[in-house]
């Protein structure tokens, strides 16, 4: 056979046919193709002649291609082979493009046809080599199918490098023709030199004798016996002459067996020395005989093929419309979709409309192609989503909901004086602030100033609490002590102290206008300052200890503690208003709740990327409720599904009091709920990254796991028990699961009680054996799952582990794909369901915790796991 891949060095003048100007670099090969129908094949002829074409088609390139060079080829292919040319109908995807005829010219070949393979450009410039597979299908008026397949490679030229690759024949460094190398680096014809040359007259008178004596005798009895007897004969004799001479002759007969004997002789002589013969013998006996019925088998079976709606597409209609077509139609067919018969027109085609369910949410729509006097059954299926959707890198609005209350906030307030790292009363009043300004006494006798020498302060603590509107943060500094320096008329020091200082202030919290995935912390007004205690009294020796002076000076001091107050307040009041800048407090309390994150912990462990910018931020009396909007992406590893959208819910965003919403109304300090628009957009990625895609080759009978093998698989489908079929029952088996639409929450209860129904549609099982890439399949189906989801809170990994219920049979829908070993479909359901509902369970693991928000370093228990409103619901507690 030859073979069905060229390869083409770019430029190159044997293969490259190109005539743009720059053909030699525009990065693309343009190949010559023609399209050959009923083309005698000497190796098999006579005995196999071909008959006519009646339809052509185009498999690949896809004529649902963008690529505009897939987009000329296809258009160039489907000219060649339709009228104006070869003269055919040319179908595609089951509907007629070009009317045409059944053709039954022999060895007719259509113009070259221009098939441009474009190199692959990568975003250095460099380019890489690139293939482009040429698939057709031609029928014909019998219905017998045949498809060939041909590979036209382009590659970078190497032309020009002054080195001779293996497929060249020479390099001279460059791509000039006329110089004996041309552009394609392969020898150039030397141009010839006029000579006188003698008449010379050859007069072979060749023969050769073919005898070819075939006999066919069919009969119809019970069994099938096929026996070939192949016996070759080579005898060579040299003659002076050669003659042709062949001879067919066929005799049918009635005999009860079929005998097929085809003798060969082949004598060549050639005038004066040499004569050549050669004999070849060619027996071959077949005996066939079956038991006849009054039904027919069609030589290619028919397929029934669904073009809209697209498999996995969301609609919001209460109906959907149905198209689809028959390929290689027999009489007594029937086609029903989900049950109903439907019309097949006179190109094959047909369309309907089916009803959707809101409930359902998967609504699998199934097309059946059944004969009934042979009991033959194809299917196609697809699966429309009823309800609204995400596309895929959209938000779903308000997906997440985090809760802190104020239980909460008294957790995490030890932790937060070491975040007011600035608050430093050094800072504060520095030593060298000015105090009392030119203080003047005794009829301007003694002036004075009075200016901060050093401060400090032995701990302080920060108390956040929610209110409606806003949350009050107030500082407790214990142990105030303030040294001051007099001058002026008099130079001494006094010490002020206060057992307390409070610094009593309100702040608003909203998300960041710059980036709102984290709070924004606005403190409403300037903070009211008071003390407990509050001394002063003198240090050191000086004047300032005399009974008058000391009175004096007592005077002028006696305003320090406004003072003081004002400057506390002048630091820690907002120094720009509502503008970027945030006062202390404010900036503490920023800095601790930037510390509770949602989209670090919980976007590293899905291994996808999770995106929760805020939407609003709540404050009330009893906590304060951080409302999000929710994205989670990622990027599909090659091979793995890729969805488009995943499925929506309108929910209430929920509300939250100071105790968890069940009948036990415990307190707790956090919750952490999802919607289930978010929860779906988080099983999306999962199975986008992995989850549902598996191998299985292990099966638990109720021992433990046992490999999955042909006997193994015999005890639920007889077929794979049979001998006949399955001589090794050792042979290993595998039950390939790919999903090809993500699973969903529906927002409903499961189907046993559990927090959340989920469903799984289409999760394509297939039966299998042999090494991965050369499989032999023997089954194939498509599953429907329904069952429950559970939740709850794990101590050790401090995550939200999620558990799945195993579906019982009546939860599972098994549909017939491909049924390639002829078992009872009617008994499939409960033979593989006891399989397929062992998987369910184990996707739990794969499915992997969501993680809890990290509070400052705090470790969270739990205390409940449930709804909040609609919503799946965690509630914690700090520890």
């Amino acid at each position: 056979m030859p073979k069905s891949k060229l390869i083409c060095y770019e430029g190159d003048p044997a293969c490259d046919f190109d005539p743009a100007p720059d053909a030699l670099t525009n990065n693309q090969c343009i190949f010559h193709v023609a399209l050959c129908i009923n083309a005698t094949d000497p190796r098999v002829a006579p005995i196999c002649q071909p008959s006519d074409v009646a339809t052509f088609e185009v498999l690949s390139p896809k004529p649902s291609s963008l690529a505009p060079s897939d987009i000329a080829d296809v258009d160039a292919l489907e000219s060649a082979a339709g009228p104006g040319s070869l003269g055919l109908t040319v179908n595609r995807a089951g509907v007629v493009m070009l009317s045409g005829g059944t053709v039954g010219t022999q060895n007719l070949c259509s113009d070259p046809v221009d098939v441009v393979v474009p190199l692959r450009v990568l975003k250095s410039g460099k380019a890489k080599a690139a293939s482009k597979r040429i698939r057709l299908r031609a029928t014909t008026s019998a219905g017998v199918v045949d498809t060939d397949t041909m590979t036209l490679q382009c590659r970078p030229s190497t032309c020009g490098n002054s080195k001779v690759e293996k497929w060249e024949s020479c390099d001279d460094g460059n791509r000039n023709n006329g110089d004996d190398c041309n552009q394609g680096c392969h020898l150039e014809a030397a141009t010839p030199t006029p000579t006188n040359t003698p008449s010379r007259t050859s007069t072979p008178t060749p023969t050769v004798t073919s005898t070819v004596t075939p006999t066919f005798t069919p009969t119809g009895t019970p069994t099938r016996t096929p026996t070939s007897t192949h016996t070759e004969t080579p005898t060579v004799t040299l003659t002076s002459t050669s003659t042709r001479t062949q001879t067919p002759t066929r005799t049918p007969t009635s005999t009860p067996t079929l005998t097929s004997t085809a003798t060969s002789t082949n004598t060549s002589t050639a005038t004066p020395t040499q004569t050549l013969t050669v004999t070849r013998t060619f027996t071959a006996t077949r005996t066939r005989t079956s038991t006849p019925t009054s039904t027919a088998t069609p030589t290619q079976k028919p397929e029934v093929h669904l073009t809209s709606p697209a498999h996995g597409s969301f609609t919001t209609a209460t109906s959907s419309s149905v198209s689809g077509y028959v390929l290689n139609p027999v009489p007594g067919e029937v086609v029903t979709i989900n049950g109903v018969p439907v019309t097949v027109l006179g190109n094959n085609t047909f369309t309907t409309s089916i009803g959707l369910s809101g409930p359902a949410v998967f609504n699998p729509v199934l097309a059946e192609l059944t004969v009934a006097s042979t009991g033959f059954a194809t299917r196609d299926r697809v699966v429309v989503i009823k309800g609204a959707s995400i596309a895929d890198g959209a938000f779903s609005p308000q997906g997440v909901a985090l809760r802190i209350n104020n239980s909460g906030f008294n957790s995490i307030e030890p932790v937060l004086p070491s975040l007011l790292g600035n608050f430093d009363l050094a800072t504060l009043i520095p030593p060298g602030t000015v105090l009392i300004s030119n203080y003047c006494a005794l009829g301007g006798l003694v002036c004075v100033d009075v200016a901060a020498e050093s401060a400090h302060f032995d701990s302080f603590g920060i108390d956040i609490a929610s209110h409606g509107g806003f949350v009050a943060g107030d500082i407790t500094i214990n142990n105030l002590d303030v040294v001051t320096h007099i001058t002026g008329s008099i130079d001494c020091h006094l010490e002020i102290t206060a057992n307390h200082a409070y610094i009593l202030g309100d702040f608003d919290l909203v998300p960041l206008s710059s980036d709102a995935s984290f709070v924004d912390v606005n403190q409403l007004g300037d903070p009211q300052v008071q003390f407990d205690n509050f001394n002063n009294h003198f240090v050191g020796s000086g004047v300032c200890t005399t009974p008058v002076i000391g009175d004096i000076i007592s005077a002028v001091v006696g305003s320090l503690q406004s003072t003081v107050t004002d400057g506390f307040v002048n630091f820690l009041k907002d120094p720009d208003g509502n503008g970027p800048q945030d006062s202390p407090i404010a900036s503490a309390i920023q800095t601790a709740l930037a510390g509770i994150s949602i989209t670090g912990p919980i976007g590293t462990a899905i291994g996808a990327n999770l995106e929760t910018p805020l939407y609003n931020i709540a404050e009330d009396n009893t906590g304060v409720t951080f409302d999000s909007n929710a994205r989670i992406t990622t990027t599909p590893p090659p091979g793995a599904p890729n969805f488009t959208a995943s499925y929506d819910k309108a929910e209430t965003f929920p509300t939250f009091g100071a105790t968890t919403p069940d009948a036990a109304n415990l307190p707790y300090d956090v919750a952490l709920a999802i919607s289930t628009s978010a929860f779906n957009q988080l099983l999306k990625a999962e199975v986008e990254t992995g989850l549902l895609t598996q191998d299985l080759t292990q099966f638990d009978l109720g021992a433990g796991n046992v490999p999955l093998t042909a006997g193994i698989l015999g005890i639920l489908i007889p077929e794979f028990g049979n001998p006949d079929l399955f001589p090794d029952p050792n042979l290993p088996m595998k039950i390939r699961l790919r999903p090809t639409i993500a699973p969903i929450i529906t927002g409903n209860a499961g189907p046993h009680g559990e927090l959340a129904e989920l469903k799984v549609s289409h999760l394509t099982a297939e039966i299998l054996s042999g090494p991965t890439g050369s499989e032999t399949s023997y089954l194939k189906l498509a599953v429907d799952v329904r069952t429950g989801i559970n939740l709850a809170f794990d101590t050790l990994s401090g995550q939200i582990a999620f558990g799945l219920t195993q579906p019982t049979g009546t939860d599972i829908t098994l549909v017939v794909l491909a049924n390639n070993i002829g078992t009872d479909e009617s008994q499939l359901g409960s033979s593989l369901s006891a399989i397929l509902g062992q998987v369910f369970p184990s996707l739990a693991s794969a499915l992997g915790g969501f993680p809890i928000p990290q509070f400052l370093g705090l470790t969270p228990s739990g205390v409940e796991v449930g709804h909040a409103g609609q919503y799946l619901a965690v509630y914690l507690d700090l520890q």
